[in-house]
């Protein structure tokens, strides 16, 4: 869903996803919507032969949608749905145990340890060049590190037992060593086990889900 105006202050992207059943109406979405959607907002889809119209309340919903007005701010949550993020956590599983990808991973690790900022430098680049952005490219999300921060902030949002034991998997393949000691905390506080790690203390493993997956920030640190 893509607002026309500028979106709310406060929002992350210029566009949302529903998660509707597929014979969704105009008029569903319209009551969905209800609080944000303006009444005489229009709902406006390209149509063959037709161009861009305005669709009526007992059309269809088609895939993609245009709304006039919108007066609600686009958070990390709108942007992915839950469905999507278990799909985005799939496609970064099918990447990284590619078996170029864990060759470079043997390369990284001939060149330093799994601990060192070096080898986690080294995946950060990997990540960033040959797998974000195909996966932002699918969700249609921003390229470079707004899209970035639209998918690990759509995970932060989300997250439950499901994303938080993928991404404990997701770091296990990619080898980066202090990342899996912090997802295998988490599981285990969210299975009430167990307190924090005295070394997995500090700000640096108090962030959200995205700091599961390393990706730089303008400034070009690390987190």
């Amino acid at each position: 869903v893509t607002c026309a105006m500028a979106p709310a202050p406060g929002s992350v992207s210029g566009f949302f996803h529903l998660d509707v059943p597929p014979e969704t109406r105009v008029r569903d979405v319209r009551r969905l919507l209800r609080t944000v959607l303006p009444a005489d907002a229009k709902v406006l889809a390209p149509l063959p032969g037709r161009g861009v119209v305005a669709l009526a309340d007992e059309d269809g919903l088609p895939c993609r949608v245009t709304l006039s007005e919108f007066k609600a701010p686009i958070s990390y949550g709108m942007v992915m749905t839950k469905a999507q993020t278990y799909e985005l956590q799939d496609l970064l599983k099918a990447a990284v145990t590619r078996p170029d990808f864990q060759h470079r991973l043997d390369q990284f690790e001939q060149q330093a340890s799994r601990e060192s900022a070096q080898y986690r430098a080294g995946l950060a680049g990997l990540l960033m060049a040959e797998v974000y952005p195909d996966i932002q490219q699918h969700f249609g999300l921003e390229e470079g590190l707004v899209g970035q921060e639209a998918m690990f902030g759509a995970l932060a949002h989300h997250g439950d037992l499901r994303i938080t034991a993928v991404a404990h998997e997701l770091e296990t393949l990619m080898r980066n060593t202090k990342r899996v000691t912090y997802y295998k905390w988490v599981l285990e506080q969210m299975l009430g086990k167990q307190e924090e790690p005295e070394h997995l203390q500090g700000p640096s493993y108090a962030d959200s889900f995205a700091a599961g997956y390393i990706v730089t920030t303008p400034s070009g640190h690390w987190r």
